[in-house]
């Protein structure tokens, strides 16, 4: 009776053990495991460390995406955001450092000290993203595996920095590179601009840079943006489809191009842009190690 017993019970330890060892297996082979966890402990928890106070609903939720650059240039252009916001309390600014940014832990707490002082948000990944490991890249556009590599990471720093920004209740969303110089009063006039647009429908942003330099106000449809991924206006409710979209399309091409062809080719919507532009784009040299763009104004979309 007792011998039945101990039979029994070792069977269910060791079916037990075989399960354990399953699951192990699966959760190894599965990327879904990693990819959901591309999300970094800082912006999980980005709403407790930094809640909107009251409920409080911002004008225009201003995030910048900050790549390694030597020199740093975001520091300098936080500094100008927030001189042309006039009140502050309205405007909510949130940097994303790239996981290149943010891995030289020195000049990382240098910039990081200095923004905070601005009043900005600092976020930046834990680590390297796990998508970007070798052996899951999907190589295209006949582009090496590190360029792939580089593409797809700003991809995901694009979709984490839009990701933060659903955190905050805002009327718009404005995300940024961060070698830009922006105009006097950039952000008021940024805001304004989007608020006169709200109530047309058929536009998916509204861009404030174009490498085609107009002198002119005006308020044009492009067919055909020169605009890099520079300085684009979005309303909230567009965020979640198009994080959905980078997301599925990770390796596709560079993020500024996915989201053009997502909004004029998939979504038939419409692009405005703001003339004259409210940033001019101030780096010669791509965050791309030894890319350097080519002398001709400020047209540097890399």
């Amino acid at each position: 009776m007792r011998l039945n017993k101990f039979y029994k019970v070792a069977t269910l330890l060791v079916l037990l053990l075989l399960v354990v060892v399953e699951v192990h297996r699966l959760n190894r082979e599965c990327p879904c495991s990693e990819e959901q966890d591309d999300r970094t402990l800082d912006l999980r928890e980005a709403i407790r460390v930094d809640p909107p106070e009251d409920n409080a609903t911002y004008r225009m939720f201003v995030g910048i995406v900050s790549a390694k650059r030597d020199p740093p240039t975001v520091v300098r252009m936080v500094e100008r955001l927030v001189s042309s916001a006039g009140n502050t309390s309205l405007y909510k600014f949130l940097v994303w450092q790239s996981w290149s940014a943010a891995e030289d832990a020195e000049a990382n707490r240098s910039v990081r000290e200095e923004l905070e002082g601005l009043g900005a948000v600092v976020l930046s990944p834990g680590g390297r993203y796990p998508q970007l490991k070798p052996g899951r890249l999907k190589l295209t556009l006949d582009d090496s595996e590190e360029r792939v590599k580089w593409r797809a990471c700003h991809v995901l720093d694009y979709v984490n920095l839009l990701e933060a920004a659903l955190y905050h209740h805002s009327e718009f969303v404005l995300i940024l590179e961060d070698d830009l110089l922006p105009a006097k009063a950039a952000i008021e006039k940024a805001y304004q601009f989007a608020l006169y647009n709200d109530h047309l429908k058929d536009w998916g942003f509204l861009t404030l840079y174009s490498g085609v330099r107009r002198q002119q106000y005006s308020q044009d449809t492009t067919d055909s943006c020169v605009c890099g991924g520079c300085a684009f206006v979005y309303r909230p409710s567009f965020l979640l489809p198009l994080i959905n979209f980078l997301r599925s399309n990770l390796y596709e091409a560079p993020v500024d191009i996915m989201i053009l062809s997502y909004v004029t080719l998939t979504l038939k919507k419409s692009i405005y842009e703001r003339t004259p532009n409210l940033f001019q784009h101030i780096s010669p040299r791509s965050s791309y190690t030894g890319k350097v763009c080519a002398e001709s104004g400020d047209a540097c979309h890399c």
